[in-house]
């Protein structure tokens, strides 16, 4: 029995997990599989076997209240099932079936270490293949006694679910090769720009090595970088930089294949139009236009690169040293963060906690109706010439007896009890009872204009969980379309289907749409867009889906949140402005903004409109900061 990747992707898609187990990873049947209910501090779940082997059992997990548990939920249900079933997997399922958390613990010093692994309906699924592949079992390593040890079992395991040694590895070697890289870096007269430029090279080639490894360069060519050095070095030696990797960024990624010049179709072969930030020409390469660069560097990091496998190749491997997005989040906050700015990295588990409590209570917030007599809708009015016999009738048609609303009819008063607009407590709730008005309403009003800030973004670890907390709700949305005769959302569903990929369209709306972020070091602002990007193009399955990235450069920005004016006053503000008032400066800068975002293809100088864009931010901040000054020094701030 082999693999078979895409059967695999259609069952962990489905939320078919039983099937997947038994059918595709050669698992056996689980002994007694009846659902049993079971009590855990405070919550009721039940319990389901799916599958069993060696000694491993897998259980689905489903909360009375139809949630995932936190994670201290999550480990009280663990050990609750460990005291049973020592070697687990547990899969918690939401009751809309839209997410799954994948929870393994090992043992280690005495203490259970969680490694839990989220999976979101609408996914591709490539993190979780490639995860799971190493749970495939062949009938040839089964032993004469027709079983698997349980050690070989614990094995298997850890080596698809614990990915901590391996973030801990890569990063020590990628610490240690961003400090050589920067040493190979001539033309930049200033230490922290060098230092700077390293890191945005660095970005930039790992984001070319996820997609090399998808076979998304020249062809499918999974080796494309390293043979392009290789090349490089037979004709001349450290040329690479300027004659390769410069027209690989900013004539071929950030240009329409029919608009290249032929030079550099023929210099960098079979690449897609990409566009999008991280491959226009950077503020330190404007500054010092001299830069070269060893082809040392670039030879000492790609052999670093090839000693890992990345999860985003087509067919899932089973090995320990894999690295995904979702890794390198935690390796650029350690990287970036200092303890003594008071940063620290914030676990997944928290940040997809968090995110889900705040914007599914705004989203509800919004959906649900006030109550009637609450400023919300009144649904019967009492006309009434006299008062009534049965009981006055209060404003909005409530009786003080009976609870119960009145019609008057010719004259005559008709008591008949009306219900009220539904509320839902939960989004799972909501999901489970979309119709057309609730649908126009997410789609329409709801989730375009929801903004969502986060003030000291990092590596972007709270902008990627804002990201997964939606994905399900706008894939519940576009699921129920299909069954729903609504000419709007059937012409919204039409122009999201005009794109290669419902799923990358959706995701790149979130990303231009909906985060925003901005944090005190410009590299960390970085490599909060490069997460995003990772995990925009991780989501389409074939070359032909890929479009352009999103502009993304003042959606992220670099800046100090906890300092500033939270409300302008513009007669202090207009004096020292000269020519606009502030409303029209903002205006029109936010008119250039909404213009930059969707541009894509070369009539538009990007960078000149960029540098537009900078020109007003920088008007209004020179005034800001100017009324931010007097505003101190009336205080008698010094």
């Amino acid at each position: 029995m082999a693999m078979n990747p895409a059967r695999m992707r259609e069952l962990l898609q489905g939320f078919q997990f039983k099937q997947l187990f038994i059918e595709e990873l050669g698992w056996s049947q689980p002994p007694g599989g009846a659902p049993a209910a079971f009590s855990c501090g405070e919550g009721t779940f039940t319990r389901r076997p799916i599958a069993q082997l060696g000694g491993v059992v897998v259980f689905e997990i489903t909360a009375d209240d139809g949630r995932i548990p936190d994670a201290a939920r999550c480990a009280a249900v663990h050990r609750e099932i460990a005291k049973q079933y020592h070697e687990n997997l547990l899969i918690f399922v939401d009751a809309a079936r839209a997410q799954a958390l994948w929870y393994w613990a090992k043992r280690e010093g005495g203490k259970w270490l969680a490694r839990p692994h989220l999976y979101v309906r609408g996914q591709p699924g490539d993190l979780f293949l490639s995860k799971i592949s190493a749970l495939f079992v062949d009938i040839s390593a089964f032993g004469a006694d027709g079983d698997i040890s349980v050690v070989e079992m614990a094995e298997r395991l850890r080596r698809a679910l614990d990915v901590q040694p391996t973030t801990k590895k890569f990063y020590d070697e990628y610490q240690r090769e961003h400090l050589r890289f920067i040493e190979h870096i001539a033309g930049i007269g200033d230490e922290r720009d060098r230092r700077w430029y390293a890191s945005v090279l660095l970005n930039r080639l790992m984001f070319i090595y996820f997609l090399q490894r998808k076979g998304w360069l020249d062809g499918g060519d999974r080796e494309y970088l390293q043979k392009k050095l290789a090349a490089s070095r037979e004709q001349a030696p450290d040329a690479f930089y300027r004659y390769f990797l410069r027209p690989l960024f900013f004539d071929a990624f950030a240009v329409p294949e029919s608009d290249r010049a032929d030079s550099v179709s023929a210099a960098v072969g079979q690449i897609p139009y990409l566009s999008g930030s991280i491959f226009l020409r950077h503020p330190v390469e404007e500054r010092w236009p001299a830069i070269a660069v060893d082809d040392a560097a670039f030879a000492n990091l790609f052999h670093l690169f090839t000693r890992f496998s990345w999860n985003l190749d087509d067919t899932p491997g089973a090995s320990d040293d894999e690295i995904n997005p979702d890794v390198l989040g935690y390796i650029f906050e350690k990287y970036i963060n200092q303890k003594a700015f008071g940063a620290y990295y914030t676990r997944p588990e928290i940040t997809d906690y968090l995110c889900e409590q705040t914007i599914h209570r705004v989203i509800l917030d919004k959906i649900n109706p006030p109550p009637i007599g609450e400023g919300g809708p009144i649904s019967v009015r009492a006309m009434l010439e006299s008062p009534s016999p049965e009981g006055r009738i209060e404003q909005g048609g409530q009786s003080e007896a009976g609870g119960e609303r009145f019609k008057h009819r010719g004259g005559a008063i008709q008591a008949s009890p009306v219900r009220e607009p539904r509320q839902f407590e939960t989004m799972d709730e909501l999901l489970m009872h979309l119709d057309a008005p609730r649908c126009r309403a997410l789609l329409g009003e709801i989730l375009p204009n929801l903004s969502i800030l986060d003030p000291a973004c990092g590596s972007g670890a709270f902008l990627v969980a804002a990201m997964k907390t939606l994905i399900p709700i706008y894939s519940a949305v576009v699921g129920q379309i299909h069954f729903l005769h609504d000419a709007w959302l059937n012409d919204w569903l039409r122009t999201a289907e005009s794109h290669q990929s419902v799923n990358y369209h959706i995701k790149k709306r979130i990303i231009s749409d909906n985060l925003f972020g901005v944090d005190i070091m410009a590299e960390a602002a970085e490599i909060a867009q490069l997460r995003l990007y990772l995990a925009l193009v991780s989501s389409v399955e074939h070359e032909r889906q890929l479009e352009p990235l999103p502009n993304i450069d003042f959606n992220i920005l670099t800046g100090n949140s906890l300092i500033g004016l939270l409300k302008v006053n513009e007669t202090e503000y207009n004096p020292r402005l000269g020519e606009q008032p502030y409303r029209e400066v903002v205006k029109g800068k936010n008119d250039l903004v909404r213009a930059y975002r969707q541009v894509s293809g070369p009539t538009v100088d990007l960078r000149a409109l960029r540098d537009e864009i900078q020109a007003h931010r920088d008007v209004a901040a020179d005034n800001l900061n100017a009324a931010m000054l007097d505003r101190f020094q009336t205080l008698g701030v010094r």
